[in-house]
């Protein structure tokens, strides 16, 4: 490289380097490699430089370094970059990301794409072996800075590509509204996601069948889940697949054959959904296509959790994906997905030291928007070790940002998940006016809509709240009926099967609802509560289970049967072993059921 860069004869290149090793200036040889001594020198060199004698420096080292077998790209780019030669750089620039994204490094990617739209002029049609246009090079760094999970600056660059390519290719056009469609659909509300995929798919109906139209399919069925047009987005799924295949693509087809599983799943047919799984995963070796492995990963641990499965299928399930994403290092916003997956299905076994170990060595750091499903899961973690002031914590900027997944309506199916499990955060910590607030937010923008049959949770944690906190305030019975009131006027609202909707613990949640309406009205019921406690055995939730015989043991309480409340309370005890907010009431609770001695 010396050589090549100061087209120095072998013989002064040694005579030149025996002189800087006689003033201490290099570091010991090793093999080949000369070094200096320390990088302040380097620095102190590059200081001295002028402005015409550094850039041109930075030519030969950029005309060296490419020159090797196998250059790095982004290292040749930078320094045409301080070369000041864009022409040079822009088409290093693209080899950099091509190069990035075959690494899956997403972040690395990203920036090169991002600095290929800062270099191009507005008179360049393409650029690159193979060449590229500007408008797919904003696609590509959409898709990049997505996956790297930096969602603000992916919607800055969605909305300045829409105002720089009015008049880019019907390709390039449809390819950006579908990444339109995405964000706004998010930030604004699936409704206009949906209107810009029409806009997007319209214009592939003009072209021949491509990757770009499953992409479009994809994200139009995401947009019609959102909305709980289950039925629709299953027919959607269903045609990206049959495209996928005719175009010959295995990762696309083997993706939407995976949605294709969770609709399956959805509609009660878990065998054949787990049948198409397979056949996905079968379609490409593990090793292949490690981005398609986390993706199946994702729609299969979701598809499980839902059915009720247990905690080891899930586990299972999601294995794949997992070590897809370790032996390539990819770190993604859908590996993520699984770890969250797989996490909520050993807490709810009861395994919640086993999630612990999941969740905790991702999760060090304070929250980040990037990452808010592992924070979210820690937080919920943390409130079930007894951790409350650090749970509360980590969830405050969620609650103080009135754009995040708490309060948006463009996702509201996945709004619906995250306040039930803030507003049980919230609880567990103490504090049922707080998740009173959320639940009633969630509520009243959900009621009335097609996803209103998915609020049976949220309904039961309403009334739990509702309850907490007519306890801790020693409500009145009026006070009561008033809480109670206003709860049944909300659920009037919604639709009468919604403890009927076919799902795994539909019979358990009505089971809850009842015993917690009734201690909310005042008048706690020792059978309702064995009945939920019955209900959640049967689906192996220990912990809800130990939460409703606790409940129960406090009603026996009440009314004066101390030897069921201790029955009640030893079997709730030994359920909710790893449980500490409720193991700690357990043991409240047992020490007022326990005999007195005599004085």
């Amino acid at each position: 490289m010396l050589a090549a860069v100061t087209d120095l004869a072998p013989a002064d290149l040694t005579s030149g380097l025996h002189e800087l090793a006689d003033r201490c200036l290099l570091a010991a040889a090793t093999n080949r490699a000369v070094e200096l001594r320390h990088p302040l020198l380097a620095e102190a060199i590059r200081r001295r430089l002028v402005g015409p004698e550094a850039a041109e420096e930075h030519r030969r080292l950029a005309i060296a370094l490419a020159d090797r077998t196998e250059p790095e790209p982004a290292e040749v780019a930078e320094h045409w970059r301080h070369a000041d030669d864009p022409g040079q750089e822009i088409v290093w620039r693209i080899r950099a990301a091509r190069t990035a994204a075959l690494r899956f490094a997403a972040a690395l990617e990203s920036e090169q794409w991002l600095r290929v739209i800062e270099l191009w002029p507005d008179d360049l049609r393409e650029a690159g072996t193979p060449p590229v246009t500007l408008a797919a090079v904003y696609v590509v760094a959409i898709d990049a800075l997505k996956a790297s999970m930096q969602f603000d600056r992916a919607i800055d660059v969605v909305a300045e590509a829409e105002g720089r390519l009015p008049d880019a290719r019907i390709e390039d056009k449809a390819a950006i509204l579908v990444r339109a469609a995405d964000f706004r659909g998010a930030r604004e509300s699936a409704d206009v996601g949906l209107a810009l995929l029409e806009q997007a798919l319209a214009l592939y109906d003009e072209l021949p069948l491509s990757e770009g139209h499953v992409h479009a399919l994809d994200a139009q069925h995401n947009q019609l889940v959102l909305l709980g047009r289950f039925s629709e987005a299953r027919q959607v799924a269903t045609r990206a697949a049959q495209v996928a295949e005719a175009i010959g693509q295995a990762s696309l087809h083997r993706q939407m054959l995976a949605i294709q599983a969770w609709h399956e799943a959805d509609a009660g047919d878990v065998d054949r959904a787990l049948r198409t799984a397979t056949r996905a995963q079968a379609l490409l070796p593990a090793d292949v296509d490690p981005r398609g492995d986390i993706r199946i990963g994702v729609y299969v641990t979701d598809m499980l959790f839902r059915a009720g499965a247990s905690a080891q299928k899930v586990e299972a399930a999601g294995a794949r994906g997992l070590e897809a994403a370790a032996t390539a290092g990819i770190e993604s916003w859908q590996a993520n997905l699984i770890r969250d997956n797989i996490s909520q299905a050993l807490i709810r076994a009861g395994l919640i030291s086993r999630a612990a170990t999941l969740i905790d060595p991702v999760t060090e750091g304070p929250y980040d928007v990037g990452h808010w499903p592992l924070h979210l899961e820690r937080a919920h973690l943390d409130a079930l070790r007894g951790l409350h002031a650090a749970a509360r914590a980590r969830m405050a900027p969620l609650r103080d940002d009135d754009t995040s997944m708490l309060y948006q309506t463009g996702m509201m199916l996945d709004r619906i998940d995250i306040v039930d499990q803030v507003a049980l955060i919230d609880l567990w910590s103490g504090v049922p006016a707080s998740a009173l607030v959320l639940l009633h937010r969630l509520l009243d923008d959900v009621l009335g809509t097609t996803l209103a049959n998915a609020l049976g949770k949220a309904f039961v944690l309403t009334a739990r709240a509702a309850a907490d906190l007519a306890e801790r305030e020693g409500a009145s019975a009026a006070e009561r009926r008033t809480h109670l009131r206003d709860l049944m006027l909300r659920r009037r609202r919604g639709p009468e099967d919604l403890f009927a909707t076919g799902r795994a613990d539909d019979p358990a949640l009505g089971a809850a609802w009842k015993a917690e309406t009734a201690r909310l009205a005042g008048e706690p019921s020792i059978p309702l509560w064995v009945a939920a406690a019955a209900e959640w055995d049967k689906l192996d939730r220990p912990c809800d289970a130990a939460y409703s015989r606790w409940r129960g043991a406090q009603a026996a309480l009440e009314a004066g049967q101390g030897t069921v409340a201790q029955r009640m309370l030893r079997h709730a005890a030994r359920q909710a072993r790893e449980h500490v907010p409720l193991t700690t009431a357990i043991i409240e609770t047992e020490a007022r059921a326990r005999p007195k001695g005599p004085a």
